[in-house]
C-alpha cells in the first residue's frame, strides 16, 4: 500500500510539474507588468528565503552549545546544541543539493526570457541558476526542519514557505516550475535527513507519530 501511495504521489508531482512548466512563460511575462507597490512588498517577503538567515544563527548556536556542553553545562544546553545542528544540517544539505542541480540544468532566469528559454545544461553564473529555486528550497527546508521540532506549527510554517516561493515568481527571479522543484528537493532531502537523524538519535527530534 505504501508503494502504491508513493507511486501515486510521484505521478501527481509529475503532473503538477508539467502544468507548471506550461504556465512558466505566461506567468513570467505577467510578472513584468506588476505595479511597483506589489513588487516592493514581495521583494521584502522573498528575503525570508535567504539561507544565511538560518545557517549563521544555527551554526553559531551549535558552536556555542558544543562549547558549553564540553564545559559540563546541563541537559538544556545539550538539547539546544542538538536542535541547532539539526536546523543547520537540514538547510545546508538541501541547499548544497540545489546548488549542484542549478549547475547541471543551467536554466536561464526569466529576465533572459526574450533571448533564451529552456535548459542550458552545465552552465555557471547567476543568470543560469534558475532551476531549482534556492530561496524556495531554503524556505521549505527551514519550514520542515522547524516542523520536525514543533509539529503543531507545521501548517503555518509551510504556508509561509509557499508564500516565499510564490514571491520568487512575482518578482521575476524564477519560473513557477523552478519554485516547485526547489520545494521538492527540500522535501526529499529534509525528510531523508530527518529519518537518518532519528535513527542515530540526534537532533532532539520528537518521536515520529504513528
Amino acid at each position: 500500500m505504501n508503494r502504491w501511495l508513493a507511486a501515486l504521489l510521484l505521478v501527481a508531482l509529475a503532473l503538477v510539474f508539467v502544468l507548471a512548466w506550461y504556465f512558466d512563460r505566461t506567468l513570467a511575462l505577467a510578472a513584468r507588468d506588476l505595479d511597483p507597490t506589489t513588487f516592493a512588498i514581495f521583494r521584502q517577503i522573498t528575503r525570508l528565503g535567504r539561507s544565511e538567515w538560518y545557517l549563521i544563527p544555527s551554526g553559531i548556536g551549535a558552536t556555542l552549545g558544543f562549547v558549553m556542553t564540553r564545559r559540563g553545562a546541563g541537559a538544556a544546553w545539550h538539547r539546544f546544541t542538538q536542535r541547532c545542528v539539526w536546523v543547520f544540517s537540514a538547510v545546508a544539505v538541501s541547499g548544497l543539493v540545489t546548488n549542484a542541480l542549478k549547475i547541471v540544468f543551467g536554466r536561464p532566469r526569466p529576465r533572459l526570457l526574450d533571448s533564451d528559454y529552456g535548459m542550458g545544461w552545465f552552465r555557471f553564473g547567476s543568470d543560469w541558476a534558475s532551476f531549482p529555486s534556492g530561496h524556495s528550497n531554503t524556505a521549505f527546508a527551514i519550514a520542515l526542519a522547524l516542523a520536525a521540532l514543533w509539529p503543531a506549527w507545521r501548517r503555518p510554517l509551510l504556508v509561509v514557505a509557499a508564500i516565499v516561493a510564490a514571491s520568487r515568481v512575482v518578482i521575476g527571479a524564477h519560473y513557477l516550475s523552478d519554485t516547485l522543484a526547489g520545494a521538492a528537493v527540500a522535501v526529499v532531502t529534509t525528510l531523508l535527513l530527518q529519518r537518518w537523524f532519528r535513527r542515530k538519535g540526534w537532533g532532539d527530534l520528537p518521536p515520529q507519530p504513528e
